[in-house]
């Protein structure tokens, strides 16, 4: 019997389904060719066989039973209602196969903490959170802002307690700002049951500091001008107060949103500010007022001290309104050196020594300048003048300043066989002070012969740089001075010296005086052939030796051949600076200073005790045995000299060997016709540029 049901019975199986909540569904059981009990089950719970199906009252069993339809019908679908449903033939032991019934449910209405107004501070990050519950599935929420979408939120799920709907959140991160006072944020949430989505708007209500604008009228002043300040402020909530400040330092008198002052430069560097406060901060904004003014110094520059060849660089900076030019020059100078805030000089010789001048202008404002001095380390600079006019029998000083850093480590005078640099010796004094000028040497003759009219004074001086030497000659009252410069031959060397002619000048008694040096010049060749000087003696063994005679025939060799002699005509007086570049033989060092009886090598004189300046009085007699270069300087001043200075002393040097001329000195190997000491600034040997061709000499004439 059994069979025979299995082969009549046709069997039609339930189907899944998806509906939203609220809707009716009915799901399908068709058994044909069965006369039994059918029943339905959900989630495995039998719900009975009964058509209506008591105890559900949501649920029936519909469709024409004699057609073997057996279909389950439900309103209004509930929550409840999502699950497996099944259909069994019980009698005839079938079942369907299980339908799944899924029922959607809608997002509730979302949610936006603190709303509807929220109230966010400016510049404070915030989180504006949207919660959409209930949902099933999860619902999808997204965030406009005044109409516009928003795509930088953070979205999140998760399951409700029942374990089929779920709650959605999103986080909305914004950093609000003043502007966004009164902007509004709609959260708006969808899923499958809800389409259309649901949304929900809050408006921000943004707390902010004040915003203040400061002005200040006229823009542009000149020095000494008015202006005003307004300061103007918008905030949320309202501003409680103002306050002023210049330069960081508080005004009392100024307490509201303007302010009125007399402006000056520093209102061009230190500027006005106005700080507003309310519930939530303070803002403050500053302005600097564009003041016309002349030039300031900002930064001056400072004094060197440099060696010679080495770099120097000055800095001077100033501030001027409008912008204002540099002009670096040299004091004395038009000459523009640099147009920048700072002054290179490329290795500086002596004569870059001095003054420099950094100048500001500010156009049809004014102009201010700045000194800085320059020092260059060097040989000593002398300055002199070239001869001293006196009488015979008073008393002659003849003076020579050593300027230049460092000072001079020692100063001597050297004339005929003598050498002094401190205290006296006979009717000779040496008085050496330090000046603001450099050191100041004076050789002072108390009282003069007729001899001393006719030598050569000599002033040398040494520092650690090197010694240069200038000629000072002395000259009788009334007698007229024309120096002169006498070309040599071959190339000038650096030790070319000035010479000096004298001339009487008295034109009535020309014919005396050629009478009175014929004489002289009988009498004086009459002593020498007795062995002596008329005027003053030249010994082999002195240190300096120069002839002294100026009483020499025309025409004549005035130093008989002793020297060889470069020169050149210049001016007398007016050349007050002298510079001496060493020669590869120095006044007082390996070179012999003095001849001998033949042919020797130069000698070498060393001088062991350490110098010391002399007072004025004071003795020092001379010693052959000591030392013309100290070991270190004995001057604790510094000066210098920036005025220029001509080219023209050297140092004095006798040739190793003479023969005797016509003092009755027996020469060993070489004619010469030396007699004496002139007035003559003499080239060493050593600086003349051919040793085989005599120098053209200078002749000296006295008319």
């Amino acid at each position: 019997m059994i069979a025979t049901w299995l082969d009549l019975i046709l069997f039609c199986f339930p189907m899944d389904q998806v509906i939203v909540s609220g809707q009716s569904v009915t799901l399908a059981c068709v058994v044909m060719g069965y006369r039994g009990m059918v029943q339905w089950t959900k989630d495995g719970l039998a719900l009975g066989g009964e058509r209506d199906l008591p105890g559900w009252s949501r649920y029936s069993i519909v469709g024409d039973a004699s057609a073997g339809q057996h279909n389950l019908r439900i309103d209004y679908a509930e929550l409840d209602d999502d699950a497996v449903y099944e259909c069994q033939a019980t009698q005839a032991a079938l079942r369907s196969q299980r339908a799944k019934l899924t029922v959607l449910i809608p997002p509730n209405d979302p949610e936006i903490q603190n709303g509807p107004i929220v109230h966010v501070i400016s510049n404070i990050p915030y989180n504006l959170t949207c919660r959409a519950t209930g949902a099933k599935p999860a619902a999808e929420i997204s965030w406009y802002r005044d109409g516009q979408r928003q795509e930088s939120a953070v979205y999140s799920k998760s399951l409700m307690d029942d374990g089929k709907r779920e709650l959605a959140v999103s986080t909305l991160l914004l950093t609000p700002a003043s502007r966004d006072m009164g902007s509004s944020f709609t959260c708006r949430v969808s899923n499958p049951a809800a389409p259309a989505g649901k949304q929900t708007t809050v408006t921000l209500n943004v707390q902010y500091p004040p915003v203040v604008m400061l002005s200040v009228q006229p823009q542009t002043v000149p020095e000494g001008g008015k202006v005003s300040f307004l300061c103007t402020a918008t905030s949320n909530p309202e501003v409680t107060g103002y306050r002023w400040a210049k330069g960081g330092v508080p005004i009392p008198e100024a307490n509201g949103d303007s302010y009125e002052a007399t402006v000056d430069q520093s209102f061009f560097t230190e500027p006005v500010s106005c700080e507003v406060s309310n519930a939530v901060g303070s803002t403050n904004v500053s302005t600097l007022v564009d003041v016309h003014f002349g030039p300031r110094l900002v930064s001056q520059p400072k004094p060197l001290t440099v060696d010679v060849g080495a770099d120097a660089s000055f800095t001077c900076t100033w501030t001027g309104n409008p912008p204002l030019t540099l002009a670096w020059t040299k004091k004395g100078s038009s000459v523009v050196l640099s147009n920048g805030n700072t002054l290179h000089l490329k290795a500086v010789a002596q004569e870059d020594a001095g003054v420099y001048v950094c100048k500001a202008i500010v156009p049809r404002i004014g102009v201010a300048e700045k000194e800085v001095t320059l020092a260059v380390n060097g040989p000593p600079i002398i300055s002199t003048e070239p001869s001293q006019q006196t009488a015979v029998g008073t008393k002659a000083r003849l003076e020579c300043l050593v300027g230049s850093i460092p000072p001079p480590d020692r100063i001597a005078w050297a004339w005929g066989e003598r050498v002094l640099d401190a205290g006296s010796l006979d009717r000779f004094s040496v008085d050496t002070m330090v000046t603001d000028q450099g050191v100041l040497s004076a050789l002072l003759i108390d009282p003069t012969h007729d001899a001393d009219f006719a030598l050569p004074y000599n002033c040398t001086a040494w520092n650690r740089f090197g010694a240069r030497s200038a000629a000072v000659s002395l000259r009788r009252q009334g007698e007229q001075c024309r120096c002169t410069r006498e070309p040599s031959q071959g190339s000038p060397g650096p030790g070319v010296s000035p010479v000096d002619s004298c001339v009487h000048g008295r034109a009535g008694v020309g014919a005396l005086l050629i009478l009175v040096v014929f004489v002289s010049l009988c009498y004086r060749r009459k002593r020498c052939r007795k062995g002596e000087d008329p005027v003053a003696p030249c010994s082999t063994s002195s240190p300096l030796c120069f002839a002294t005679s100026s009483l020499l025939k025309p025409n004549r060799d005035p130093t008989n051949g002793y020297y060889k002699v470069r020169a050149h005509e210049e001016p007398c007086l007016g050349s007050g600076f002298s510079e001496y570049t060493p020669a590869p033989r120095p006044l007082f060092g390996a070179t012999s200073l003095y001849p001998s009886a033949g042919p020797v090598q130069p000698k070498l004189y060393e001088y062991t005790h350490r110098y010391t300046l002399g007072t004025p009085g004071s003795r020092s007699g001379y010693d052959p045995h000591e030392r013309l270069f100290p070991q270190e300087n004995i001057y604790s001043g510094t000066a210098y000299l920036t005025a220029p200075y001509s080219r023209a002393f050297t140092s004095y040097v006798k040739p190793s060997s003479y023969e005797k001329a016509e003092s009755g000195y027996e020469p060993s190997d070489q004619a010469s016709k030396a007699s004496g000491c002139s007035r003559f600034s003499y080239t060493s040997l050593s600086q003349q540029s051919d040793y085989g061709r005599p120098a053209q000499q200078r002749m000296q004439t006295h008319v």
